[in-house]
C-alpha cells in the first residue's frame, strides 16, 4: 500500500500545477468568436450503433412478446385439447413457443444494453 502512495505521491509532483484562470485562458484562445467552450454532445442522428441495437432491442421485443401470447394460446389450447394426441402436440408446440420467446426476451435485453452502452460511448 505504501509503495503504491509513493508512486502516486511521487507522479504528482511531476506534473506541472495549472491554474484555473490559464485554463479559461486558453479555452477563450482555442474557442471561435461566440462559440461554446464546452463540448456539445453528438444529435442522436449520429450515433448509428446505438440506433441500430435499439432498433434490434425494439423489434425483438416485440416478437418475443408476439411468441409469448402464442405460447400462451397453445398451452390452453392443448388443455382443452379432447385427446392426448392433440394435447402433446399442442404442449410440445407451446413449449417450443415459450423457449423461443424466453430466447429472443433475452436477445432484445442483450441489445438494450448493447445501446444503452453505445449511446454514452458514442456521444
Amino acid at each position: 500500500m505504501s509503495v503504491v502512495l509513493s508512486l502516486v505521491l511521487a507522479q504528482a509532483t511531476l506534473v506541472p500545477s495549472v491554474s484555473a484562470e490559464s485554463i479559461v485562458a486558453s479555452r477563450r484562445l482555442l474557442a471561435p468568436d461566440g462559440a461554446s467552450v464546452g463540448t456539445a454532445a453528438k444529435p442522436i442522428g449520429q450515433r448509428p450503433v446505438a440506433i441500430a441495437l435499439g432498433a434490434i432491442a425494439v423489434l425483438s421485443g416485440g416478437l418475443a412478446l408476439g411468441l409469448g401470447v402464442n405460447a400462451s394460446d397453445l398451452a390452453t389450447q392443448a388443455n382443452q385439447a379432447n385427446s392426448e394426441y392433440f394435447f402433446k402436440i399442442l404442449g410440445a408446440q407451446a413449449q417450443g413457443s415459450a423457449t423461443a420467446a424466453n430466447v429472443t426476451f433475452g436477445i432484445a435485453a442483450a441489445a438494450l444494453v448493447g445501446a444503452v452502452i453505445a449511446f454514452f460511448v458514442e456521444g
